[in-house]
């Protein structure tokens, strides 16, 4: 469902990310996939959902700054508005 290596050289270009640390940025990306998808309790697919990929931008933006604690706090109306539209597609797949 999320190609990890896509979203990696998206967020790189967004970066404008040269340094060689392919294996740091992979984790950081898949800790932010977790935390946002454990944060809308639904899997999300980041590569279709620009909404969802703006936020997982913004953690690793965090995270590279050390600055991830705060990402919650700063971001709670996003994540709070990613999470009902998570939710409501969700429901309408089920039915």
């Amino acid at each position: 469902m999320n190609d990890l290596t896509t979203l990696e050289n998206k967020i790189k270009k967004f970066f404008k990310y040269t340094i060689d640390e392919d294996t740091d940025l992979k984790d950081t990306i898949q800790q932010g996939i977790y935390k946002i998808e454990s944060l809308t309790g639904t899997e999300i697919n980041f590569v279709e959902n620009l909404e969802a990929f703006a936020l997982l931008q913004n953690f690793v933006r965090y995270a590279i700054n050390y600055s991830e604690e705060y990402f919650e706090e700063n971001f709670h109306r996003e994540i709070l508005r990613l999470t009902l539209s998570e939710g409501v597609r969700d429901s309408a797949g089920k039915n």
